[in-house]
Order: structure tokens, then sequence, then C-alpha cells
């Protein structure tokens, strides 16, 4: 949980890769994602395999082959989105902001 999606934000242009990848459940809040990469991949923000909660988070300018933005990689969990943006992202085949 960060102290807010302006004042807490996670930039990866020096990274060069996707800022967060989980295969457990996974609660973000209070966050921004900005600037991932996921080359030849899912999730330039974020990559989740299981249940996903994003609350209050911005998700902005990532890029990946599919899910630019966020990458749900599961059947039969739960997802939950309140209060957050996408915007600025980018996907080559599928899901520019979430797929």
């Amino acid at each position: 949980q960060g102290a807010g999606r302006t004042q807490t934000t996670i930039v990866g242009v020096t990274l060069g890769d996707r800022l967060l990848d989980a295969s457990a459940d996974l609660d973000v809040r209070d966050l921004g994602l900005e600037g991932g990469v996921a080359s030849s991949d899912w999730g330039g923000g974020l990559r989740a395999g299981r249940n996903l909660t994003l609350e209050r988070v911005t998700i902005a300018n990532n890029s990946a082959d599919r899910g630019g933005g966020v990458a749900w990689m599961t059947n039969g969990w739960t997802l939950s989105v309140r209060d957050s943006s996408f915007s600025g992202n980018a996907a080559i085949f599928a899901g520019g902001g979430i797929v």
C-alpha cells in the first residue's frame, strides 16, 4: 500500500521490465504504476495470477504484448477494481489497459 496514487508511484523508466508480478492473492491500494515494459510477455505494469484487488490505483503508460497495464492471468478467481484509472497503456495483441 502506498501513501496515495499521486504520492507513491513505481516508475519503470530505468527498469525495462514489468513493475509487479504476483502468483498469490494481491491487494494494491493507493499506488501509481507507470512505465513498466514486458517485451514479448504479459502485463507491463502488473501481472497477477490469483485474486486481484486494485483500489485507488493509477495504471499509466505501461506496455506489453498482451495486457499493457495489467494482465490478470486466471480463471475462477476474483478481480476487483475500485476508484482506479487506466491511461496511456499499450499492447501489441490484446488489452491495452487490462486483459
